[in-house]
């Protein structure tokens, strides 16, 4: 680790800078070997340079105060797939020269090149701008890649000169570019707060997504309460936050006010309402949360109420604390408050049922009806307009949570439950559940006012929910998304997977 920053690792996006490996000296020697053309220097490197300069020049650099270059291994996940730095540091100045090789084979695709740099020149300003107060960092470069001249362009660097016919490459003489970026000339970089990450790692990837469409400039923070959190491994940074309930808002507004926090999305029940209280409070402060209001929340969150009030052109399921309200065959016990299913008795004789109720908090009866299952993943405006509803078969079910699913579509159904999202007066991204019976009727069993476990596959068919959140995307009167004929049949199976990582310090 280099003595002049605060961490090892810098990490976005599934990128990795971490102080330059002796192991990775090696792989790094032959691309540049391999890409001598386009860079300064002059005859091939042997394994014995490469291993004398790594122990005469980069080792001493570690424990310097003011180190002559900062160098880096790049890693896209656990994988080596290039390096760079800061080099020619003017310490009294506060600038530095950007270094950046890529792997061959990436350097010759030239979108995944451009995909490399810009993220790369996004970490490395985070290093530059953040952690060492630099005043401006430059490039300097020959004219023979014109797609690296128009990504410096997109991230806002400036061409300061040009040397004519500067540099002979080959039998050519070529023209030598530089180009700058100053610290008050970044654009305006804002970041994303994710709050009880947990496990919840499709929902990051798909926040992450909407931020890159953004600006890569952008983070995606998640909030935990354990900091061994596994989402942390797959966000831009880590915030160990206090419970909500002891989580004041001078504290939260500080945190945001640090970390540039513009967007909030908070992703358990048990939070939503911390949420929605200090909802205006936050936008005073330019902090939009993805949340709905107050007495929203208490409507769905309530199941009892819930079924009270939401029985416009669907059929609502009978309900109640007292069993005997309920005349059924066979009954459904579970919490009266909250949203998910995770803890829930179906299709018990009635003395199961009360026998089973002793392990609830606030029990509540509902007959047991036949039927297939259906999420319903809707995304509604501020002002609670539908402007996107996705409907979906709960084809295999554990824990609550939807492992295979299939997107359908039905006409009726889905002006139904526009009509419903609408009546209840949400917003941001929410998803309904219910039943359709042997006689196409449809049961309404609840609505989660947050995004959902299995929500990926709506938005991988155009829900586009987090980027009109943060976008603040306008839609005309009348403009509704519902998924097209073509993603019939679409199908998500969600299943645990592995990720290698390297000198993640976050």
């Amino acid at each position: 680790m280099y003595r002049c920053l605060s961490k090892s690792s810098f990490i976005q996006s599934g990128y990795t800078l971490t102080a330059i490996r002796k192991e990775d000296m090696e792989s790094i020697r032959v691309w540049r070997n391999e890409q001598m053309d386009i860079l300064r220097q002059r005859k091939v490197l042997s394994p014995e340079d490469q291993e004398q300069y790594y122990n005469t020049v980069i080792v001493s650099s570690f424990t310097e105060e003011e180190p002559k270059q900062i160098l880096f291994s790049l890693f896209k996940d656990a994988e080596l797939i290039g390096y760079g730095g800061i080099v020619h540091i003017d310490w009294e100045a506060r600038n530095g020269e950007i270094s950046f090789l890529i792997q061959t084979e990436r350097n010759k695709n030239i979108p995944q090149f451009q995909e490399d740099f810009s993220i790369y020149l996004s970490i490395l300003e985070r290093v530059a701008y953040e952690d060492l107060s630099f005043e401006k960092l430059y490039t300097t470069c020959y004219d023979l890649r014109p797609y690296l001249i128009e990504t410096l362009e997109q991230q806002r660097y400036s061409q300061e000169a040009c040397y004519k016919k500067h540099r002979r490459i080959g039998e050519e003489l070529v023209d030598v570019l530089v180009h700058a970026k100053y610290r008050d000339c970044q654009s305006v970089i804002w970041n994303v707060l994710v709050t009880s990450a947990n496990q919840k790692i499709s929902l990051i990837k798909d926040v992450k997504k909407a931020v890159t469409r953004l600006s890569t400039s952008n983070r995606v923070i998640v909030g935990d309460v354990n900091p061994d959190c596994i989402a942390r491994y797959f966000a831009d940074d880590f915030w160990c936050m206090s419970k909500t309930d002891e989580l004041s808002l001078e504290v939260l507004l500080d945190y945001c006010k640090v970390q540039n926090i513009k967007y909030i999305i908070p992703s358990r029940d048990a939070e939503l309402f911390y949420w929605a209280k200090w909802k205006a409070e936050l936008e005073s402060y330019g902090i939009k949360t993805m949340v709905s209001s107050t007495e929203a929340l208490q409507n769905c969150l309530d199941k009892l109420a819930f079924s009270k009030i939401c029985s416009h052109g669907l059929l609502s399921i009978a309900t109640s604390e007292d069993i005997d309200v309920v005349i059924a065959d066979s009954y459904v016990v579970k919490e009266r408050y909250g949203a998910g299913s995770r803890k829930v008795v179906v299709d018990v004789s009635r003395e199961e049922a009360l026998e089973v109720s002793g392990q609830f908090q606030s029990p509540i009866y509902q007959p047991y009806i036949k039927g297939v299952e259906v999420t319903a993943d809707i995304f509604l405006s501020e002002a609670g307009e539908v402007r996107g509803l996705v409907c979906r078969y709960r084809n295999l079910v554990s824990n609550g949570e939807s492992l295979i699913t299939t997107i359908f579509r039905s006409e009726n159904l889905e002006s139904e439950l526009i009509q419903l999202a609408e009546l209840i007066g949400l917003a941001g991204h929410i998803n309904i559940q219910v039943i359709l019976g042997e006689n196409d009727e449809v049961f309404l069993l609840e609505c989660n006012p947050r995004y959902g476990g299995a929500s990926s596959i709506s938005l991988a068919a155009g829900l586009d929910s987090f980027f009109w959140f943060m976008s603040e995307q306008s839609f005309s009167d009348d403009e509704v998304f519902v998924v097209a004929d073509s993603f019939n049949g679409f199908k998500q199976i969600r299943y645990p997977s592995n990720r290698f990582v390297y000198g993640i310090d976050i």
